[in-house]
C-alpha cells in the first residue's frame, strides 16, 4: 500500500518518519573521535620510536579532542533530562529485555573512561619530567606543574617508568582502534537504512579519515605552539597523504561497487547522489594529499596549514556525506527525502569542537612539548 505525496513521488507507511534521526552534531561527534586515532598513532610511534619529538603533540591534541568526544551525542539526545542514562542504563551484556549488546553503550560508558584514563596517565607521565623542568621557571602555574610532573625530579627516575608506559602503550591500542571506527562501525547493522547496509567500508573509511584528521590537526598545533615549523610538518605529511590516498580509495572503490551492483536497478536513485558526494570528498582527499607532498618537497609552514586546513574540510565533507546524506535515503532505496536543518542544530555542530579547541589550548599551556622521550 502506497500514498502519492507531491513532490517526493510514491511513499511508503513505514517511511513517514522524521529522516535525520541523528542530527549533524553526530558530525562533530565522529570528526572528534579522530583524537583516539591520535592517541594510538602517538602509542605506536612512543613504542615504534617513529617521531617522537611528535608524541607530546600528538598526545596533547588527542586528549583535547577525546575528551569532549561524548558531547556530541549528548547534544544528539532531544530530551536532555534522560542524558545521564547514557552511564546509568547501560546495556553492555544481553539480558531478558534487551537480547543483544549495545556497542553505544560497550564505546560510550566502557572504552570511552577507560580508554580516557589510560591515555591521561600516559601523557602525565610521558611529560612528567619534562613538567618538572619547566616547573622550575616559576609563573602562576610552577606549583601545578610541580604536582603534574609526579615527582619525577631526574632523568634517572623518569627512565624508571619506562616499562610502564609501554605497557599504557600497548594497552591503548585496542581500544583507540576501536574508538577510530567509532560510531561508524556500528552503521551497516542499521539494516533499515540501505545506504548503511550496504556500506561494509565504513569502519576503515571512518579509520582512514581519521588519520587524516590527525596528521591534520597535529600539523595546526605544531606550527602553533613550536618554533621549529620545519622539521615537524614533513613527518605529519606524509601521515596526512598515507590517510588521503587510502581515503580517496575507498570512497572511489564504495562508488564503484554502488554503479556496478545497483546501478541498473531502482535502488541507485538512493545511492547516486550519496556516490556523487563521496566522488567530491575523494577529490578534496586528493587535493589534500597534493599540497601536502608540495610541502614536503618544499618544506613550507604555509603550505603544510593548507594542506591540513583541507584535510579537515575533506574529512568533514566526507563525514556529513555519512551520517547526514545517507539517514536521507528512504527505507525502500528508490528515493531521497527531504530534510531542514535549522540554525541551532548547525551552532550545535560547531560548538563541540570549538570546545575541544579550547580544551587543547589549556592542555598546551599547561604542559611542556618539548617532549618527553628523555630515555
Amino acid at each position: 500500500m502506497s500514498g502519492y505525496t507531491y513532490p517526493y513521488g510514491y511513499s511508503y507507511p513505514n517511511e513517514f518518519s522524521e529522516p535525520l534521526v541523528w542530527l549533524p552534531v553526530m558530525v562533530a561527534y565522529s570528526l572528534l573521535a579522530s583524537g583516539a586515532t591520535l592517541i594510538l598513532i602517538a602509542s605506536i610511534a612512543y613504542l615504534t620510536g617513529w617521531q617522537k619529538r611528535l608524541v607530546p603533540y600528538m598526545l596533547l591534541t588527542g586528549l583535547g579532542m577525546y575528551a569532549v568526544v561524548l558531547l556530541g551525542p549528548l547534544a544528539d539526545v532531544r530530551a536532555p533530562e534522560h542524558s545521564l542514562k547514557f552511564l546509568t542504563s547501560l546495556h553492555i551484556t544481553p539480558s531478558s529485555t534487551n537480547l543483544g549488546i549495545s556497542l553505544i553503550s560497550l564505546h560510550a560508558a566502557l572504552l570511552w573512561p577507560i580508554t580516557f584514563l589510560l591515555a591521561a596517565v600516559f601523557a602525565v607521565i610521558y611529560l612528567s619530567y619534562p613538567t618538572y623542568r619547566y616547573s622550575l621557571a616559576g609563573g602562576r602555574l610552577a606549583g601545578l606543574r610541580r604536582i603534574l610532573s609526579l615527582g619525577v625530579s631526574s632523568s634517572e627516575k623518569y627512565r624508571s617508568y619506562s616499562p610502564l608506559l609501554k605497557a599504557l602503550a600497548v594497552i591503548l591500542v585496542i581500544p583507540t582502534l576501536l574508538w577510530s571506527m567509532y560510531p561508524t562501525s556500528i552503521l551497516p547493522t542499521q539494516t533499515a537504512n540501505p545506504i548503511w547496509r550496504s556500506w561494509q567500508l565504513l569502519p576503515l573509511t571512518q579509520l582512514a579519515g581519521g588519520i587524516v584528521v590527525a596528521g591534520s590537526a597535529t600539523t595546526l598545533t605544531y606550527l602553533a605552539f613550536t618554533h621549529n615549523r620545519v622539521e615537524g610538518p614533513s613527518a605529519l605529511m606524509k601521515l596526512l597523504i598515507t590517510g588521503s590516498v587510502a581515503s580517496a580509495f575507498l570512497l572511489l572503490l564504495q562508488t564503484a561497487y554502488w554503479y556496478i551492483a545497483l546501478g541498473d536497478t531502482f535502488l541507485y536513485a538512493a545511492a547516486k547522489p550519496i556516490s556523487l558526494w563521496a566522488i567530491v570528498a575523494a577529490i578534496v582527499f586528493a587535493a589534500a594529499a597534493a599540497i601536502a607532498y608540495q610541502a614536503i618537497k618544499k618544506p613550507s609552514a604555509s603550505m603544510a596549514a593548507l594542506a591540513s586546513i583541507i584535510g579537515i574540510i575533506a574529512s568533514i565533507i566526507n563525514l556529513w556525506n555519512i551520517l547526514v546524506n545517507a539517514q536521507l535515503a528512504s527505507k525502500t532505496g528508490a528515493a531521497t527525502l527531504p530534510a531542514t536543518l535549522g540554525l541551532v542544530q548547525i551552532l550545535e555542530a560547531i560548538a563541540v569542537p570549538a570546545l575541544a579547541v579550547f580544551v587543547i589550548i589549556i592542555l598546551f599551556w599547561i604542559f611542556p612539548v618539548g617532549g618527553g622521550g628523555n630515555e
